[in-house]
Protein backbone atom coordinates (compact mmCIF):
# COMPACT_ATOMS: atom_id res chain seq x y z
CA UNK A 1 0.00 0.00 0.00
CA UNK A 2 1.57 3.35 -0.97
CA UNK A 3 1.37 6.09 1.44
CA UNK A 4 -1.43 8.03 -0.48
CA UNK A 5 -3.38 5.11 -0.51
CA UNK A 6 -3.07 4.86 3.23
CA UNK A 7 -3.34 7.96 3.81
CA UNK A 8 -7.17 7.75 1.93
CA UNK A 9 -8.16 4.49 3.21
CA UNK A 10 -7.44 6.19 6.91
CA UNK A 11 -9.11 9.71 6.12
CA UNK A 12 -12.33 7.89 4.52
CA UNK A 13 -12.30 5.60 7.89
CA UNK A 14 -12.46 9.18 10.08
CA UNK A 15 -15.42 10.60 8.21
CA UNK A 16 -18.40 11.76 9.99
CA UNK A 17 -21.21 11.28 7.46
CA UNK A 18 -24.04 11.09 9.29
CA UNK A 19 -25.96 13.27 11.77
CA UNK A 20 -25.31 16.59 11.80
CA UNK A 21 -22.18 18.16 13.02
CA UNK A 22 -21.95 21.31 14.82
CA UNK A 23 -20.65 23.81 13.41
CA UNK A 24 -20.80 26.72 15.87
CA UNK A 25 -16.99 27.25 16.38
CA UNK A 26 -15.65 29.71 13.95
CA UNK A 27 -12.52 26.76 13.37
CA UNK A 28 -15.02 24.44 11.74
CA UNK A 29 -16.55 27.06 9.96
CA UNK A 30 -12.94 27.75 8.17
CA UNK A 31 -12.86 24.57 7.23
CA UNK A 32 -16.52 23.29 5.91
CA UNK A 33 -17.48 24.00 2.51
CA UNK A 34 -21.01 25.07 1.59
CA UNK A 35 -21.03 21.78 -0.51
CA UNK A 36 -18.22 18.80 -0.25
CA UNK A 37 -16.08 19.17 -2.62
CA UNK A 38 -16.61 16.98 -5.69
CA UNK A 39 -13.17 15.30 -6.34
CA UNK A 40 -12.15 12.20 -5.47
CA UNK A 41 -10.46 12.04 -2.15
CA UNK A 42 -7.95 10.08 -3.56
CA UNK A 43 -7.24 11.90 -7.11
CA UNK A 44 -6.88 15.19 -4.48
CA UNK A 45 -4.11 13.78 -2.65
CA UNK A 46 -2.21 12.73 -6.03
CA UNK A 47 -3.15 16.34 -7.42
CA UNK A 48 -1.20 17.65 -4.10
CA UNK A 49 1.20 15.00 -3.89
CA UNK A 50 2.28 16.16 -7.82
CA UNK A 51 1.75 19.46 -8.00
CA UNK A 52 4.01 19.99 -4.70
CA UNK A 53 6.75 17.27 -6.00
CA UNK A 54 6.65 16.60 -2.31
CA UNK A 55 8.19 13.47 -0.82
CA UNK A 56 5.75 10.39 1.05
CA UNK A 57 7.47 12.29 4.18
CA UNK A 58 5.80 15.47 3.67
CA UNK A 59 2.60 13.24 3.45
CA UNK A 60 3.19 11.38 6.40
CA UNK A 61 4.21 14.47 8.05
CA UNK A 62 0.69 15.93 7.08
CA UNK A 63 -1.02 13.00 8.09
CA UNK A 64 0.33 13.48 11.35
CA UNK A 65 -0.89 17.16 11.72
CA UNK A 66 -4.19 16.15 11.04
CA UNK A 67 -4.34 13.50 13.70
CA UNK A 68 -3.01 16.00 15.94
CA UNK A 69 -5.36 18.64 15.15
CA UNK A 70 -8.22 16.11 15.73
CA UNK A 71 -6.84 15.28 19.35
CA UNK A 72 -6.88 18.69 19.99
CA UNK A 73 -10.27 19.64 18.77
CA UNK A 74 -12.19 16.19 19.74
CA UNK A 75 -15.54 18.42 18.76
CA UNK A 76 -14.08 18.64 15.05
CA UNK A 77 -15.18 15.91 12.67
CA UNK A 78 -13.80 14.85 9.07
CA UNK A 79 -16.93 15.06 6.74
CA UNK A 80 -16.64 15.14 3.03
CA UNK A 81 -17.33 19.04 3.61
CA UNK A 82 -13.83 19.48 5.44
CA UNK A 83 -11.58 16.81 5.01
CA UNK A 84 -10.19 18.13 1.23
CA UNK A 85 -9.24 21.62 3.08
CA UNK A 86 -8.03 19.61 5.96
CA UNK A 87 -5.86 17.07 4.33
CA UNK A 88 -4.33 20.54 1.72
CA UNK A 89 -3.83 22.47 4.75
CA UNK A 90 -2.13 20.41 6.73
CA UNK A 91 0.41 19.05 3.36
CA UNK A 92 1.27 22.65 3.09
CA UNK A 93 1.85 23.37 6.48
CA UNK A 94 4.10 20.64 6.48
CA UNK A 95 6.09 21.15 2.83
CA UNK A 96 6.63 24.72 4.33
CA UNK A 97 8.15 23.21 7.76
CA UNK A 98 10.25 20.77 5.73
CA UNK A 99 11.37 21.86 2.65
CA UNK A 100 14.14 24.61 1.72
CA UNK A 101 12.10 25.89 -1.50
CA UNK A 102 9.20 26.71 -0.58
CA UNK A 103 6.25 27.96 -3.01
CA UNK A 104 4.20 31.26 -2.87
CA UNK A 105 0.82 31.36 -1.44
CA UNK A 106 -0.59 32.22 -4.58
CA UNK A 107 0.99 29.16 -5.91
CA UNK A 108 -0.28 27.18 -3.35
CA UNK A 109 -3.68 28.41 -2.92
CA UNK A 110 -4.21 27.65 -6.61
CA UNK A 111 -2.98 24.17 -6.14
CA UNK A 112 -5.32 23.79 -3.23
CA UNK A 113 -8.00 24.98 -5.02
CA UNK A 114 -8.32 27.79 -2.19
CA UNK A 115 -7.97 31.67 -2.49
CA UNK A 116 -5.24 33.22 -0.99
CA UNK A 117 -7.09 34.33 1.78
CA UNK A 118 -8.59 31.21 2.58
CA UNK A 119 -5.17 29.68 2.95
CA UNK A 120 -4.10 32.14 5.09
CA UNK A 121 -7.17 31.49 7.29
CA UNK A 122 -6.57 27.89 7.16
CA UNK A 123 -3.25 27.81 8.49
CA UNK A 124 -3.79 30.63 11.46
CA UNK A 125 -6.75 28.13 12.21
CA UNK A 126 -5.13 24.95 11.76
CA UNK A 127 -1.79 26.05 13.79
CA UNK A 128 -4.00 27.91 16.70
CA UNK A 129 -5.48 24.34 17.35
CA UNK A 130 -2.12 23.43 17.58
CA UNK A 131 -0.85 25.81 19.36
CA UNK A 132 1.68 26.27 16.73
CA UNK A 133 3.24 23.41 18.01
CA UNK A 134 3.99 21.61 14.31
CA UNK A 135 7.01 19.54 15.61
CA UNK A 136 8.60 17.96 18.58
CA UNK A 137 9.47 14.25 19.70
CA UNK A 138 6.39 12.68 19.58
CA UNK A 139 5.55 13.83 16.01
CA UNK A 140 8.73 12.97 15.31
CA UNK A 141 7.96 9.69 16.94
CA UNK A 142 4.60 9.24 15.21
CA UNK A 143 6.49 10.59 11.89
CA UNK A 144 9.14 7.82 11.77
CA UNK A 145 6.92 5.01 12.90
CA UNK A 146 4.80 5.80 9.91
CA UNK A 147 7.51 5.62 7.20
CA UNK A 148 8.41 2.15 8.86
CA UNK A 149 5.17 0.84 8.50
CA UNK A 150 4.42 2.22 5.09
CA UNK A 151 8.23 0.91 4.19
CA UNK A 152 7.68 -2.66 5.56
CA UNK A 153 4.02 -2.49 3.86
CA UNK A 154 5.50 -1.44 0.50
CA UNK A 155 8.69 -4.18 0.90
CA UNK A 156 5.53 -7.12 1.90
CA UNK A 157 3.65 -6.02 -1.48
CA UNK A 158 6.96 -6.02 -3.28
CA UNK A 159 7.85 -9.55 -2.56
CA UNK A 160 4.05 -10.55 -2.64
CA UNK A 161 3.88 -9.78 -6.25
CA UNK A 162 7.37 -11.10 -7.19
CA UNK A 163 5.84 -14.47 -4.89
CA UNK A 164 2.56 -14.14 -8.01
CA UNK A 165 4.91 -13.48 -10.77
CA UNK A 166 7.07 -16.85 -9.60
CA UNK A 167 3.76 -18.99 -9.44
CA UNK A 168 2.34 -18.01 -12.22
CA UNK A 169 5.23 -18.52 -14.37
CA UNK A 170 6.12 -21.63 -12.00
CA UNK A 171 2.25 -22.74 -12.18
CA UNK A 172 2.58 -24.23 -16.15
CA UNK A 173 4.64 -26.70 -15.17
CA UNK A 174 2.58 -29.75 -13.81
CA UNK A 175 2.90 -31.11 -10.14
CA UNK A 176 3.18 -34.43 -11.61
CA UNK A 177 6.60 -32.88 -13.40
CA UNK A 178 7.93 -32.91 -9.45
CA UNK A 179 9.82 -35.66 -8.38
CA UNK A 180 9.40 -35.36 -4.66
CA UNK A 181 8.40 -33.87 -1.98
CA UNK A 182 11.55 -31.89 -1.31
CA UNK A 183 10.91 -30.13 -4.45
CA UNK A 184 7.04 -29.45 -3.55
CA UNK A 185 8.43 -27.90 -0.65
CA UNK A 186 11.35 -25.83 -2.35
CA UNK A 187 8.80 -24.42 -4.56
CA UNK A 188 6.26 -23.08 -2.17
CA UNK A 189 9.28 -21.65 0.17
CA UNK A 190 10.62 -19.65 -2.65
Amino acid sequence: MSVLEGMHHTLIGRIVTSGEIDSRCEIFEIFNKPRSLHIDLLLYLKHLKDNFSCSDFILIFGFVLIDKFLKSCPDFHLTNRNVHRMVFTSISIALKFSEDIGFSNSVLSKIGLVTTKELLKLETSFLSVNNWCIWNEEISKQCEELEEDFSRAQKKEISNSECDELYNEETTASFEELDDFSEISYFFSN
